[in-house]
């Protein structure tokens, strides 16, 4: 009894024992996925602030938090990890590839319910189609982002959106449309204080003051933003401040100016290896010694200006570079390459500023204001209606009262989807009933025919007085093998699909009867073996008469199942 007693204490503290260890491996277990989880974050921060300057080493970090990401089955990880990606594909001036990466951000965090992340990854799926050109479908993607944005409560991200929108415009050449974006963006990053957006947005500002040639206005926002820049050493912002001081200057005829800026910001943009910003200031360089009737010294600037727009995909100053070339080259007396810059030119304007193009964000724009609308007076609605029940007292009898309706609609729902279900079961009851009882005929007729040749062989010794009968008996056998199958099978099947026979005759009246018919196999998707089996014919003239009738279906060049369109009528 002692015994007994000391073995069920000790195998007790042995249990106790596994039980503690477990409880740490799995306390442990979690703390090691934060670590990880915590690691992986680290790796993507780094990533993101590595791809303006080295996107190179970015792409090690990258491939790094993914790696990870996958091991640990971090989902924001794998999603964060393929938005960085797309980034840097896109750097790289590979635009599927980097779509292909954004598409997959995007599925994984819809399936993960992170509908923060979503937005994210959709506005920069907007951004891969702006640096490409690719201006309405930017806009579909930054207007589509949007309504998450304007519901945070941290409008610093709206205020980058609405500046990627004002872009859009600006490139669209719809200037007065991309400063009211750009006044809505510099509006909320002055209440914020970053001063990084603020100088960004400073910038664009001025951008559209001096295409409207309102250069006192625009001088006064370029100062103010290349101080910030200046200070925070961003050099990248600091070439475009030199860059659009030069454009006042030229303008004002003050070229020494002009030329001392705009070589500042080409030196800065060379160091940064910033293809698209290089293209940009060679192309100003071009304009400013064709403004200075200086065109020999014009043309080199705008031919590289040229090449890397190509090579980068910056359609929009490749346009404004054929027309600069165009008129160099024809001040110089040089008109064929003249014509062929300006044939360049007249193609690409074609492009990009077809009305159609135009109306698309139009009509976009008008969509989401319309919505957006709608939403409000939608919400001042249901405020209007809580505070006249407030002030009725019956707060608490409308929320009984929509418990009951909810509780009610609920039910009903239930009750329909089991009913569908019911339906579509019973459906499915039917027509596997129905196919078993045409195999059970199909096996009938096989008896039949037995009994057929027996009859043939009987009829080779029998009386000529007799042969009459037994030829008759012969042709009651063969007649209930073809005629009893058919109509059984069609009483069934109408029992089980009663409108399909009249909705295969309102779209292919053309059919024959037999073709209706094998129609109605191909319906249950039944094999050209068991259609074989039930007709009395070889599997090989079952396949013959489906080839004819996906012809007279109209789908013989397709990859449409026949089965499958049939069960669609």
């Amino acid at each position: 009894m002692k015994k007994l007693k000391v073995l069920i204490n000790v195998s007790l503290g042995l249990i106790l024992f596994i039980s503690i260890f477990l409880s740490s491996c799995d306390k442990t277990a979690h703390s090691e996925d934060g670590i990880l989880e915590t690691n992986i974050d680290s790796l993507i921060s780094i990533s993101q602030s590595l791809i303006l300057n080295d996107y190179h080493e970015a792409e090690k970090y990258a491939i790094k938090a993914h790696q990870l990401s996958q091991i640990g089955h971090y989902q924001i990880g794998l999603a964060r990890s393929q938005e960085l990606f797309a980034s840097i594909e896109n750097a790289k001036g590979n635009f599927e590839k980097s779509l292909s990466h954004i598409d997959s951000a995007i599925l994984v965090s819809k399936q993960n319910k992170q509908f923060g992340f979503v937005a994210n990854h959709e506005q920069l799926k907007g951004f891969i189609y702006f640096t490409n050109s690719k201006y309405d479908s930017a806009y579909h993607w930054y207007i589509k982002a949007l309504p998450y944005f304007e519901n945070q409560k941290n409008k610093s991200s709206l205020g980058n959106l609405y500046t990627k929108i004002g872009r859009v415009y600006y490139n669209k050449l719809e200037y007065d449309l991309a400063l009211n974006y750009y006044q809505k963006a510099l509006s909320i990053t002055r209440e914020s204080g970053n001063e990084r957006s603020i100088a960004r947005d400073l910038n664009n500002i001025a951008s559209v003051y001096v295409t409207q040639r309102k250069h006192s206005e625009a001088l006064n926002y370029f100062r103010e933003a290349l101080q910030i820049n200046l200070k925070s050493n961003r050099k990248a912002w600091v070439a475009i401040n030199y860059h659009n001081l030069s454009k006042i200057y030229s303008d004002q005829n003050m070229f020494d100016s002009a030329i001392i800026n705009i070589d500042k910001a080409l030196n800065i943009d060379r160091i940064l290896d910033n293809k698209s910003s290089i293209a940009e200031d060679l192309y100003s360089f071009g304009m400013l010694y064709k403004k200075m009737e200086e065109y020999e010294k014009a043309i080199p600037q705008l031919l590289e200006s040229k090449h890397l727009c190509k090579e980068t995909n910056n359609l929009t100053t490749l346009w404004r570079v054929n027309d600069a070339l165009s008129n160099s080259y024809s001040e110089l007396g040089l008109f064929e390459e003249a014509y062929l810059e300006q044939k360049e030119y007249q193609s690409l304007s074609d492009s990009m500023n077809g009305s159609s193009s135009y109306r698309s964000i139009i009509e976009m724009e008008l969509q989401y204001k319309y919505d957006l609308e709608k939403s409000k007076n939608s919400i001042k609605e249901q405020r209007r209606i809580i505070i006249l029940l407030a002030s009725l007292g019956s707060l608490l009898l409308l929320a009984l009262i929509l418990t009951i309706l909810y509780t009610k609609l609920k039910l009903k729902q239930k009750e329909s989807i089991i009913q569908q279900e019911t339906l579509k079961s019973k459906l499915s009851n039917n027509e596997a009933e129905l196919i078993t009882n045409m195999m059970q005929l199909s096996e009938k007729n096989e008896s039949l025919e037995q009994v057929l040749e027996q009859l043939k062989e009987l009829s080779l010794n029998v009386r000529q007085k007799d042969q009459q009968q037994v030829d008759q008996i012969m042709a009651n056998v063969k007649q209930n093998m073809n005629d009893n199958i058919w109509k059984e099978f069609e009483i069934r099947f109408k029992e089980v699909n009663s409108n399909f026979y009249k909705k295969l005759e309102g779209k292919h009246s053309n059919l024959t009867s037999n073709e209706s018919r094998l129609c109605a196999f191909l319906k249950l998707n039944m094999s050209s073996k068991e259609i074989a089996a039930i007709t009395h014919q070889s599997p090989k003239s079952i396949n013959v008469a489906r080839s004819r009738l996906r012809k007279k279906l109209n789908i013989s060049y397709s990859d449409i199942n026949i089965s499958q369109y049939l069960n669609e009528l």
